[in-house]
């Protein structure tokens, strides 16, 4: 904590520096600062902080351990190679899409992008990478190892249809996309879940990239990599859907980097959520929001339903991606923060 003149009102072994508290001013102008032993607090501030840059990352060592061959998208277990496509049932959805009472994945709303999807139900998923405009839909899948979702390097190319009409639909899902919008479906995550690091935010990119985890999802990452559980620099993140049922519920431990983090519903996270992308521009929709409320600025929810109880608790022993050096202070802000009864 830093008192009024920017100086800290404890040291480095926790004891209270000696002040003057008949003179000491409260107000909103306080910041709270954390402390850990390995953050070296001689770095100057800066707004460009380590882990959120786009150049901060390179996930191309995890797409290069797994291997180039192609493995049967029909398979009971897959591991180690490119998810395939050939046999492999699909199905059209939209992104964004509407309530689930108001027939949810498969009907749009507004203008939203088609997706034509390849459906991998009740698979165990080892080792593998979903190319580029696969737009996979997982249902009740367990995946271990890394799941590395790759995209278009520079950005995705996002356009919408002309028209919603079948026959435009339909020739609009026919061309090639460069962007991976996947959906998981009650999964179970033992590994980590990487992607590649697009350059850009192109417009609409948080339809295109875009990792959706519906139902219930639990995380527990036992794999090697430990310095991330979902590593999807400039990707769209979002965990659990609005309006949720009440028995549904997303647990995960590890860190999740995205470049816009939506948790919504109900949700235990154990370990830390990096939100890249600056929104500060836009005063409401896909702007980075924990917990859904009416008329919060920014969540998508427009609907009385959509509650939950979310719990976040940091995991002190849990690396952190690229190491952030630099210290984090938190400055509050009052007008931030309001209630309706």
């Amino acid at each position: 904590m830093l008192d009024a003149s920017g100086n800290p009102v404890y040291d480095a072994d926790g004891k209270r520096v000696p002040v003057d508290y008949a003179n000491r001013i409260y107000s909103a102008a306080d910041e709270v600062q954390a402390y850990h032993k390995n953050i070296n607090y001689g770095q100057p501030r800066s707004t460009q902080m380590t882990g959120m840059q786009i150049a901060d990352y390179d996930t191309s060592s995890y797409k290069a351990a797994i291997s180039t061959t192609v493995r049967s998208g029909t398979a009971s277990v897959i591991e180690d190679g490119v998810l395939g496509t050939t046999g492999v049932s699909t199905v059209t959805e939209y992104f964004p899409h509407a309530p689930l009472d108001s027939g949810g994945y498969t009907t749009r709303s507004g203008n939203s992008l088609p997706l034509k999807r390849y459906i991998y139900q009740d698979k165990t998923i080892r080792n593998v990478v979903v190319k580029t405009g696969t737009n996979a839909l997982f249902k009740n899948c367990t995946f271990e190892g890394v799941l590395y979702v790759d995209t278009a390097y520079s950005g995705p190319s996002v356009s919408l249809p002309s028209s919603y009409t079948s026959s435009a639909i339909s020739t609009f899902l026919s061309t090639t996309k460069n962007y991976n919008n996947i959906r998981f479906e009650n999964c179970t995550f033992n590994g980590v879940i990487v992607t590649n690091t697009p350059q850009a935010l192109n417009s609409n990119w948080w339809m295109a990239n875009n990792l959706y985890f519906t139902g219930e999802a639990t995380f527990e990452n036992r794999s090697s990599i430990q310095e991330a559980t979902i590593l999807a620099p400039h990707f769209n993140v979002n965990l659990g859907n609005t309006n949720p049922n009440a028995s549904e519920n997303n647990v995960l431990t590890g860190a999740i980097v995205g470049g816009i983090v939506d948790v919504r519903g109900n949700a235990q996270i154990y370990g830390t959520i990096i939100s890249m992308a600056d929104t500060s521009a836009y005063s409401s929709g896909y702007v980075t929001n924990i917990g859904v409320t009416l008329e919060d600025g920014g969540s998508e929810t427009t609907e009385a339903g959509d509650v939950g109880v979310i719990s976040i608790t940091p995991d002190e022993d849990t690396m952190l991606p690229s190491g952030i050096k630099s210290p984090i202070i938190i400055k509050p802000d009052p007008k931030t923060y309001s209630e309706t009864i």
